[in-house]
């Protein structure tokens, strides 16, 4: 159900923080603290470790600077957004312990929940990725499942007035949309249902399966993706499976434009009896405009265990994860790499090693998180197994077992560097295994939103207590070189794991991040944030890092949130005054280049001094100690 809320999230103006406008965030060393935060859920989240676990699977930045979010919600009781109650279409608790719906939800930069919108009914229901168009509006592709039904349970809706019939099981095999599981839908910027359409033609009991992959924006306004489906016709009626072929999942690489209306399909060269993967969320799908490409990076089968054959344009993977990159007209391969480590010796099937995460900068570098399994004497490889030409990257962690990495590499599959969990310290036990999910690019930092317990990432130490077991943090590098800028971390209560599992940088070069946890979180801090509890099981939650005031990042001098102050004289040979009855806080100076020159607190004179500044025109920005903030022009005589 859609929900429109205007609930504030509680928080004070954070002590210490630097305060840098007006040019590029990345270009400037900058003071991060957590702003605010909240949670969400219902009683049966599992554990977060689990793809169908509650927690945040994406989070976009709107061009209007609000944040847009897409997360599981588990169960029927006690189902909240912030404490407010959610009203949720799947089974009670008592069927199977409930099902999962879809959460989508938006809030404005200072955490003021704007709308959300549950879509789910059924038994489960999954999304793994939302996108923006320029005017905000929601896309997502949905994979639900609609056969279930119980008392107080629901058909699958996509909003309170648009829902799916259940389907009659006396009638089978008679085709019924009741059946149908993959779906894209639209909704505006205000959460609002547009419209939804079904990428299955006439399907019944026996011919219902099909897989919807993430969905991604091309720079011309179309929405790519990948499909996979079972016999009969599809794609709006141009693509048809004959029944010998839908023994398998066939899979195409289909088109629609911003109205949910049919372009363009190729069917992809996957070997029949292989298969892409089953599990969704462990699929990333991006295109790369500039090299007339598509990156695919995926795990075959789940993150541990055994794992699904799979077959492309002839040659068989052999590695449990991979990145694969294909034409963007003919999903021809034009390269790929595998994952390698020495296996388990007591497991036949290839190493833990996982790619959950996958982004794209500006000049095409590809950046990769997930996670590597290896013993500390041996090296990770990079590779192409298919060809031994090419020299594969060797990468040796400092931590036996399973823990969180992050990889750059350019366009064409050259590793450019990795990082990973560096030690252990001294206070640490079995820490068990760890994992990154979530990445962003942020100028000239990459983030990799992650867990940790006891260890070391570059020279920054995560330190608990013995058992404590894992808390969320967010590890900053330098884009270029992979350097450990640094770590923000999260407190939570021990005996339990907690993890970040999306991040995304706003206009204001602050982040926004999101996860599960189990227990309780920011429990004791001095940031003014509440503390935030679970209900039952994992729940999600999210938060902010920020440097800097909402709207800085598109600030000019005509337009701000406005204090009421007059600056005199201007211009000015050194001293200008402020004549206002706010209380001033902090002034930045800043030279037309973008360079800070001169910063400083203001006193109760409400002045400041450009005497020792060359001749020129510079941008001043002035801040109260409400948080209202201006940017003046002043000319130094």
């Amino acid at each position: 159900m859609k929900q429109k809320l205007l609930h504030k999230i509680l928080y004070s103006p954070i002590a210490g923080c630097i305060l840098l406008l007006l040019l590029p965030f990345s270009s400037l060393a900058q003071d991060y603290n957590w702003k605010w935060a909240f949670k969400g859920g219902a009683h049966k989240g599992g554990y977060g470790v689990r793809y169908r676990d509650e927690q945040i699977h994406d989070i976009k930045v709107g061009t209007d600077n609000n944040y847009y979010f897409l997360a599981t919600i588990a169960g029927k009781l006690e189902a909240n957004l912030n404490n407010v109650p959610l009203s949720v279409y799947n089974h009670s608790p008592t069927v199977g312990g409930g099902s999962n719906d879809i959460l989508l939800f938006s809030t404005t930069c200072e955490g003021e929940i704007r709308w959300s919108q549950i879509i789910g009914g059924g038994t489960e229901d999954y999304s793994f990725n939302l996108v923006l168009d320029q005017q905000n509006n929601v896309y997502i592709a949905a994979n639900v499942t609609n056969d279930y039904i119980t008392a107080d349970g629901s058909p699958v809706h996509f909003s309170p007035t648009d829902s799916i019939p259940y389907p009659d099981h006396n009638l089978n095999p008679q085709n019924q949309d009741g059946f149908k599981t993959s779906y894209l839908a639209k909704y505006n910027s205000e959460g609002n249902f547009i419209k939804k359409v079904a990428l299955q033609g006439p399907v019944n009991y026996y011919t219902f399966p099909s897989n919807t992959y993430n969905l991604t924006l091309t720079e011309n306004n179309q929405l790519h993706f990948i499909v996979g489906f079972r016999q009969g016709t599809h794609l709006d009626g141009h693509v048809n499976i004959e029944p010998y072929e839908g023994l398998y999942f066939n899979n195409y690489l289909a088109q629609y434009d911003l109205d949910l209306n049919y372009i363009h399909s190729v069917k992809l060269p996957i070997a029949p009896e292989t298969d892409l993967l089953s599990i969704a969320s462990y699929l990333k799908f991006i295109h790369d405009k500039a090299n007339h490409q598509y990156l695919i990076s995926a795990v075959r089968g789940g993150a541990v265990g055994d794992v699904k054959a799979l077959n492309y344009g002839g040659k068989d993977f052999v590695e449990r994860t991979f990145i694969l990159a294909i034409d963007d007209q003919t999903g021809a391969e034009k390269w790929r790499r595998e994952f390698r480590s020495p296996p388990e010796p007591q497991y036949p099937y290839p190493s833990a090693n996982s790619i959950f995460n996958m982004v794209l900068d500006e000049d095409s570098n590809i950046y990769i998180a997930g996670r590597l399994s290896s013993r500390e004497t041996e090296s990770v490889q990079i590779l192409d197994p298919t060809n031994p030409s090419i020299p594969p990257f060797s990468y040796t962690p400092g931590v036996n077992g399973s823990i969180p990495m992050i990889a750059k590499l350019n366009s064409q599959g050259t590793v450019q560097w990795m990082q990973a969990t560096t030690a252990l310290n001294e206070d640490a036990g079995a820490p068990g295994p760890t994992e990154a999910k979530g990445i962003a690019i942020n100028g000239n930092e990459v983030a990799l939103a992650t867990q940790a317990t006891n260890e070391f990432w570059g020279n920054f130490e995560i330190k608990r207590t013995f058992g404590h077991r894992s808390d969320p943090i967010l590890v900053r590098f330098d884009k270029q070189t992979g350097q450990v800028l640094a770590v923000n971390e999260i407190p939570g209560s021990e005996g339990s794991n907690h993890s970040l599992t999306a991040v995304a940088a706003d206009q204001d070069g602050n982040y926004i991040v999101g996860g599960f946890f189990l227990g309780n979180l920011f429990w004791s801090n001095d940031l003014g944030i509440n503390p935030i509890i679970t209900t039952g099981e994992a729940d999600f939650f999210v938060a902010k890092l920020e440097a800097n005031p909402c709207g800085s990042g598109n600030l000019s001098t005509e337009k701000f949130n406005k204090p009421t102050f007059s600056v005199y004289p201007n211009p000015t040979k050194g001293i200008v005054y402020i004549d206002t009855q706010e209380l001033l806080n902090q002034y930045f100076v800043y030279d037309l280049a973008g360079k800070q020159v001169l910063y400083g607190n203001f006193t109760s004179d409400n002045k400041f001094n450009l005497e020792t500044l060359q001749k020129g025109i510079y941008l001043v920005k002035i801040t109260t100690t409400n948080g209202k903030y201006e940017t003046v022009k002043i000319v130094k005589k």
